[in-house]
């Protein structure tokens, strides 16, 4: 088991648990429809648009995302 994490101002999130992505098209109004939904899932936002959730929720994001026509781009965490 990987216990490496990182801190985020006074959080601490496992690296091996967590997903990163960031919103790459969509409609400002599409956008903000789907990030209503998706933040009931979030775990962390940073100011710079990158939005951290549990590993195993990917699916559900991108059903989500598919759902309001926004694509997203999901980040590798290991670099």
């Amino acid at each position: 088991m990987i216990m490496d994490f990182m801190q985020l101002e006074f959080s601490f999130l496992y690296l091996n648990e967590l997903s990163a992505f960031k919103i790459v098209e969509g409609d400002t109004l599409q956008r903000e429809m789907a990030l209503i939904q998706l933040g009931e899932h979030l775990v962390f936002t940073s100011t710079e648009g990158i939005y951290f959730t549990i590993s195993h929720y990917h699916d559900l994001i991108l059903g989500i995302v598919k759902a309001y026509n926004v694509k997203v781009e999901f980040l590798d965490l290991d670099k």
